[in-house]
């Protein structure tokens, strides 16, 4: 089959990852709604000081403050702590995990939960997170197929010591999940294709986006 997934071995390092670019203008109605939505307004890691993690954290900082220690405003200068418009640069996935674990839950998407599903990514895949009104990533790889699958079967069975107990399987998988397979930037403005018209051997972005 021309969409099967390769093993870890086999796979092969991809090419240079897409750059980051806005799909917008910065004086668009877009850019501007970013501004007023949150105090960071557009916000790439690759113009700050801060790491990808500190600037996930301060990306969604309005949001579930328990997910992270310590006491934190909500608010800087009356505006809710975050970007809606938010992207780190690329990440192998031990650093995207870091990152992943700043958010807690938010909807569908539980950070400990995709955090842990990317132990099962190819090993030369690259992860970007971000902050698309709702949790996003993208990831850069030969291997779609392999990558597709891993965040379509994010769907985690519950259990407890009752077997007479009716527990439903929690599902986490994105609500947009696509392949882009001319990407020379990122982020995008499509969901992408589907698993069946992905092939291996490929260089593909693929993007999760959860709402």
């Amino acid at each position: 089959m021309d969409n099967q997934s390769t093993t870890t071995n086999d796979a092969q390092n991809p090419p240079a990852a897409p750059e980051y670019e806005l799909p917008y203008d910065r004086d668009s109605v877009a850019v501007e709604n970013a501004k007023r939505s949150g105090y960071y307004g557009v916000m790439f890691t690759g113009e700050y000081e801060w790491d990808n993690q500190t600037c996930t954290a301060e990306a969604y900082g309005e949001y579930d403050p328990d997910a992270r220690p310590g006491d934190r405003h909500r608010t800087i200068n009356g505006q809710p702590r975050r970007s809606l418009k938010f992207h780190t640069t690329w990440m192998d996935a031990d650093e995207a995990k870091a990152c992943l674990r700043e958010i807690g839950s938010y909807n569908r998407f539980d950070g400990d939960v995709t955090a842990d599903a990317l132990d099962d990514l190819p090993d030369a895949a690259k992860v970007v997170f971000g902050r698309e009104s709702s949790p996003v990533m993208y990831v850069w790889t030969v291997d779609a197929p392999a990558v597709y699958d891993v965040f379509a079967d994010l769907i985690i069975d519950d259990t407890i010591d009752d077997p007479d107990a009716i527990v439903p399987a929690t599902d986490h998988r994105p609500n947009e999940l696509g392949g882009v397979t001319d990407a020379d930037t990122y982020p995008v403005a499509t969901v992408g294709k589907a698993r069946s018209d992905l092939d291996a051997g490929e260089p593909t972005l693929i993007r999760c986006w959860w709402d």
